[in-house]
């Protein structure tokens, strides 16, 4: 494994394990398609360095010029880090957010999966918000997460 965290002020990091879980919200999604009432519980973990909060965001979908529905922009789990600016203390105002494909949440959960012999030392994802556009590479992302050192289980969070 390599360093801790990250010396840049814009990175954040959240180390996994015991104590300081919270933070529930609901959203009620009324779908006409299904008939059926689901709610998506968003969840934060809060340490000493910092707070993770962890939210479902749903696909949108949209119907086209024949009738059929597409999916416009599919979802996936948005990750949002806040550096501690105290005990117990957040400041949200300065959130970092990644936002996992349902390929990379896949991936992640697999890493982290306790029935395997041993969970994976380490698993990055980049993202660049402006590939493909004029601002490619002005802004880019990094999330790696780290198996705990101590082998207890579970894993450490680098966002920059």
């Amino acid at each position: 494994s390599s360093s801790s965290s990250s010396s840049s002020s814009s990175s954040s990091s959240y180390g996994g394990g015991g104590g300081g879980y919270g933070g529930y919200n609901t959203n009620t999604n009324n779908s006409s398609s299904n008939n059926s009432n689901r709610t998506f519980v968003d969840f934060s973990i809060y340490k000493s360095k910092s707070a993770l909060s962890v939210k479902l965001v749903k696909p949108t979908f949209e119907t086209d010029s024949q009738g059929r529905t597409i999916m416009k922009r599919s979802g996936g789990i948005l990750l949002e880090f806040a550096p501690s600016i105290g005990t117990r203390k957040y400041d949200w105002t300065r959130k970092g957010s990644f936002m996992l494909s349902p390929i990379e949440a896949a991936e992640l959960a697999n890493r982290l999966n306790p029935s395997r012999q041993s969970i994976a030392q380490k698993v990055e994802f980049f993202h660049d918000p402006g590939m493909g556009g004029s601002s490619q590479g002005s802004v880019t992302k990094s999330l790696k997460m780290e198996a705990m050192p101590d082998g207890t289980g579970g894993g450490v969070f680098y966002y920059s």
